[in-house]
């Protein structure tokens, strides 16, 4: 999902890039004190993207755009399951 959304921005972006990237954001969403890791993931996919050469504004806009379909998944299934619990 992370490849996909910053391809869409700049298409200069590699999948090496990426294969490295997203994981270790998405480990960092495990990080205490955050929700869903909102803030620590996006910061370290923010600095590991920018590190490897991406422009900041796309980096951080690709950081937004994954918070926001995570944010849209988990509201789903919470309401799939509040509408039809597997009790």
């Amino acid at each position: 999902c992370g490849h996909v959304l910053i391809h869409s921005i700049l298409p200069s972006v590699t999948l090496a890039q990426s294969f490295w990237t997203v994981p270790l954001a998405g480990a960092a969403g495990y990080f205490p004190f955050t929700v869903a890791g909102a803030g620590a993931r996006d910061l370290v996919m923010v600095q590991l993207y920018v590190s490897s050469g991406v422009p900041t504004a796309t980096a951080t806009v690709t950081a937004l755009a994954f918070l926001l379909t995570t944010l849209i998944t988990g509201a789903l299934g919470g309401l799939v399951q509040l509408l039809a619990p597997l009790d």
